[in-house]
């Protein structure tokens, strides 16, 4: 560590020095983009000839709508386990990482980040860990995971870092203005904070809207550095955190993740893949480079056409007139009567041909600048031809080939974010905590990690700690190796809900063509996802006429109740006549037993006349 700032010094001036022409670009780009186009001389000429101000804001208008295409194209990191046993704790992570990717917070640094990857490009975030101040059902400490956007505006690179992924720095400080009283409320000492001047020599390294020369207002610019340096007793690099200005070294203390993670927790992304390099010097500049000459000049020539639109240009003879003065001022005049000598010696001079010639350069400035993009009129929402869904999504497609890298850079930022997160929320993600995630169909869904088990009758199941002591037994924790994890793209929203409704149409097209029937039962899910007034009412008598089938019998249940009902009628034939058959051979039996009753008595009746007949 450190006893004085002149190191400190020397690696911040080295940034600043080397890498001020990176800075400045993104200074200019950004004032562009503000409506900062003309120069002072220019606007000083403007006003002397009462012509008002007057640019296009080609950049404003280019940004805007790469933000809304992206905007309806959002993805996410997905994470999957490389291996079965890791795809419980995969998933564990994957729904704590959704969790945090869904808080506002999170989206608003990732559009902060994004934006200077656009104008200055280079997106810094860092990983920060803030007590919630809640404690859990043992008392453990709640943390939370924030992902914060260091502008680039503040940051001061290691220049001589030569990996694209800034894995190799070896300073990374960031310079901001603050107030004195806030010195005290991060737990600076006092006298440490008294020894500190509102100006001094790093002053002028950034700029302070804000600063006041006062005794109202007291700002510091404030330096918050992380550094590595090797240790040669443990054969290893240590990192350290420090924060200073001027000559006053305020907190400086070795990494409080150094158990679990190795590097700063610091993650810069260029937004090109080669950024600028000037004598082996590492430099980086937005996507809107190349278009500031192209904006200039078509900015120079609007105010020349302007300025020669309000121009007269004659040639007078002479003798064509008495006085060329009131002549000079008499023909300046929007109704101008004024009378001469002679006609034929005035002729006024007209530019048509300037003027077609200076709208020439306006356009072909205009095309020169949708080409480097890459941009279509699709993309730009001019385009009025009339086409088919599927058609204007390939030329949506078409015309951010130019944004290529940039979406690249943007998502692998993101990316490597996730991935440094990891460790963090393995190591500080220990406690019993409810996690919030909001499905894709806006539906809410909650689940707890680190949840103490029970056993039948409800007590908490206890198991050895290895230190003779007993700790509760968890479920949902979060265990994971190094490389046991997959990082993946995934689309958040695939388009808005008009371009999604319009591809859906499409598609019922095709199955209306093919099976008019599955066509039937498609149509209740295009309405469900259209996002329309007319498409409510259209669900809600969709959905009445299902209400409405569904309590009348189809014909496959008719066919069924039929069926059953023949079964019955037929096994009811069959009892009748088994029944009949039965109560007949009844009758025939009792009919036998009848006859053989008579017959005996026939012939006991004979046997009795016969003894009779031998008796007598």
């Amino acid at each position: 560590m450190f006893n004085d700032t002149i190191q400190l010094k020397y690696w911040f001036n080295e940034s600043l020095n080397l890498l001020e022409k990176s800075r400045k670009l993104a200074r200019q780009t950004l004032e562009y983009k503000e409506g900062e186009q003309l120069a002072d001389d220019i606007k000083v000429t403007l006003t002397s000839r009462g012509q008002p101000e007057q640019w296009e804001n080609n950049i404003q208008k280019f940004d805007t709508k790469i933000v809304g295409f992206q905007d309806t194209r959002q993805t996410q990191i997905g994470i999957s386990g490389r291996q079965k046993e890791d795809k419980l704790s995969a998933r564990i992570l994957k729904d704590v990482v959704r969790a945090i990717q869904d808080e506002t917070d999170f989206e608003v640094q990732k559009e902060l980040s994004d934006e200077d990857l656009r104008l200055a490009g280079i997106g810094i975030q860092e990983i920060k860990v803030v007590d919630s101040g809640k404690k859990d059902i043992f008392g453990r400490t709640l943390k939370n995971i924030k992902i914060v956007n260091i502008p680039s505006s503040e940051s001061f690179i290691d220049p001589h870092a030569k990996k694209e992924d800034y894995s190799d720095a070896r300073h990374f400080t960031q310079a901001f203005y603050t107030d004195s009283e806030e010195l005290y409320a991060l737990g600076f000492k006092k006298e440490d904070i008294e020894k500190l001047h509102t100006n001094n020599y790093l002053d002028t390294s950034l700029d302070e809207d804000l600063y006041q020369t006062g005794s109202y207002t007291k700002r510091i610019l404030l330096c918050y550095t992380w550094y590595k340096m090797y240790d040669k007793k443990e054969n290893k690099y240590k990192y350290y955190y420090c924060y200073w200005s001027d000559n006053v070294i305020l907190e400086q203390e070795e990494s409080p993740f150094k158990e679990f993670f190795e590097g700063f927790p610091i993650i810069v992304q260029f937004s090109r893949k080669k950024a600028n390099r000037t004598k082996n010097i590492k430099g980086y500049a937005g996507i809107y480079k190349d278009l500031i000459p192209l904006q200039d000049a078509i900015n120079h020539a609007k105010l020349r056409l302007h300025n020669m639109l309000g121009n007269v240009k004659v040639l007078v003879e002479t003798d064509a007139v008495d006085d060329i003065e009131i002549f000079k001022n008499d023909y300046n005049l929007d109704n101008a009567i004024v009378e001469v000598e002679r006609i034929s010696g005035v002729k006024d001079i007209r530019q048509h041909t300037e003027y077609q010639q200076i709208i020439n350069i306006i356009v072909d400035a205009r095309n020169q600048m949708k080409e480097i993009l890459g941009f279509n009129d699709e993309l730009l929402a001019v385009a009025n031809n009339r086409l088919s869904g599927e058609a204007i999504s390939k030329r949506l497609a078409t015309g951010t080939f130019g944004l290529a890298e940039y979406f690249k850079a943007s998502m692998r930022l993101q990316k490597r974010t996730i991935e440094a997160m990891i460790p963090f929320i393995i190591h500080y993600f220990d406690a019993t905590r409810v996690v919030k995630i909001i499905e894709a169909d806006d539906n809410i869904k909650y689940f707890t990690i680190n949840e103490p088990e029970k056993d039948e009758n409800g007590f908490l199941t206890y198991v050895p700690d290895g230190d003779g002591f007993v700790k509760p037994k968890m479920k949902n924790t979060i265990e994971i190796g190094e490389y046991d994890l997959i990082f993946n793209e995934e689309a958040k929203e695939i388009s808005s809900a008009n371009e999604r409704f319009r591809l859906n149409i499409e598609m019922l097209k095709q199955i209306q063509q093919i099976n008019p029937a599955l066509a039937q039962q498609f149509m209740p899910e295009v309405y469900e996802d259209a996002n329309a007034p007319i498409a409510e009412k259209l669900r809600a008598l969709i959905s009445q006429m299902s209400q409405n089938e569904s309590s009348q019998p189809s014909p496959e249940e008719q066919l069924k109740a039929a069926k059953l009902m023949s079964d019955i009628a037929l096994n009811e034939a069959k009892t009748s006549y088994n029944a009949n058959k039965n109560a007949v051979e009844m009758e025939k039996i009792k009919n036998q037993q009848a006859m053989n009753l008579v017959s005996n008595d026939t012939k006991q009746g004979k046997i009795l006349l016969d003894s009779m007949k031998g008796i007598r």
